[in-house]
């Protein structure tokens, strides 16, 4: 593992562990605020491995948020599995995922959502992994996107044929974001080294974080789709969310990454991450006008034009032009177009 470049100013210190601590291999950090009717399911997949406490350490990192559901459901744990810890009062996720890593005692750190669940075999076969191949600094699996009543939606696109070191992470995971936390289990030694998640971005704060940690380490991929990833109302992987600020965070993240990247592939990269940027603020201006949300709508569209003018986001212009028409409801033609329907 590589020195990160720069100070930690920006990034959240994470301290080592005490040297004398005797400590597990895994922590499995569970951070979680409103999805509790997730969370028995997500709990469950990991309980199901039958690894020991000894091995591995449980934590649930609840963000201040009353509910009885979750007070009802912690009474049934196994104390000596799963251990609880209470934020004192709401702090946002990314804070949370930060009080996460800082509590995690075991070598290998998985942050593993409270709507999301590994496969049978995730945490064997990367313990495989890990050991075989010391050099390894972090992993991360393909995953499988499910509904909320577990029903398995699609798959997530694959890296590599064979498991192996991604030896293209960096190049990457610069210009795309194609990792979720649950599918990602990292070193405790490498957020020592590179630092926590940044508060100051608000959404796709996960990203930068990625970025630094391939700045770093050597990065194993594996194609056997082990992790489940959830899409619900309330996850960021759903368009029907009013995501007011989430290409800010992007842009936040670009900006960041600047301070740290190669002089000689800046640029390339912040344009090509820009790039993807644009092409996600199209996706959500569309979005937005079919649902009749035009202003919103709107802002999308101008961050996307802002952030690239390459033809292909020029040419969505012209297909947001016919959305507007489509949806629009006291735009002339379209109400000639509803008199004539028979």
């Amino acid at each position: 593992m590589k020195t990160f470049p720069i100070d930690h100013s920006l990034f959240p210190h994470i301290k080592p562990r005490p040297a004398n601590e005797k400590r597990p291999l895994w922590s499995v950090m569970i951070p979680c605020w409103k999805n509790m009717e997730y969370l028995e399911s997500t709990v469950n997949s990991v309980l199901e491995q039958n690894i020991s406490p000894a091995e591995m350490q449980i934590m649930i990192c609840r963000d201040g948020y009353e509910n009885d559901q979750f007070y009802s459901y912690i009474e049934n744990l196994p104390k000596d599995q799963v251990e609880i810890f209470d934020q004192k009062k709401h702090v946002g996720h990314t804070r949370n995922f930060n009080t996460c890593l800082r509590l995690a005692r075991g070598h290998l750190v998985h942050l593993l959502h409270a709507d999301d669940q590994v496969q049978p075999g995730f945490y064997s076969k990367l313990t495989k992994t890990f050991n075989d191949h010391p050099q390894v600094d972090a992993a991360f699996t393909r995953f499988i996107y499910i509904e909320p009543d577990d029903h398995w939606h699609a798959l997530s696109g694959i890296e590599m044929r064979k498991p192996g070191v991604f030896t293209k992470f960096l190049d990457q995971i610069a210009i795309r974001n194609f990792l979720i936390a649950s599918a990602f289990v990292v070193k405790r030694c490498v957020y020592e080294n590179v630092g926590g998640f940044c508060e100051q971005i608000r959404s796709y704060e996960d990203w930068e974080m990625w970025k630094r940690i391939g700045l770093v380490s050597t990065v194993w991929y594996e194609p056997e789709p082990l992790t489940l990833y959830r899409i619900h109302a309330e996850s960021y992987g759903n368009y029907n969310r009013e995501k007011l600020y989430i290409i800010e965070g992007i842009e936040k993240g670009i900006k960041i990454s600047q301070l740290y990247f190669p002089q000689n592939r800046v640029k390339q990269w912040s344009r090509g991450a820009k790039l993807m940027a644009s092409r996600l603020a199209v996706k959500l201006g569309r979005h937005y006008v079919k649902h009749k949300q035009f202003l919103l709508s709107t802002r999308y569209m101008a961050k996307a034009v802002k952030l690239n003018r390459k033809p292909e986001i020029i040419g969505h212009l012209y297909r947001y032009g016919k959305d507007i028409i489509r949806y629009v409801p006291f735009y002339p033609f379209q109400k000639k177009q509803q008199e004539f329907k028979w």
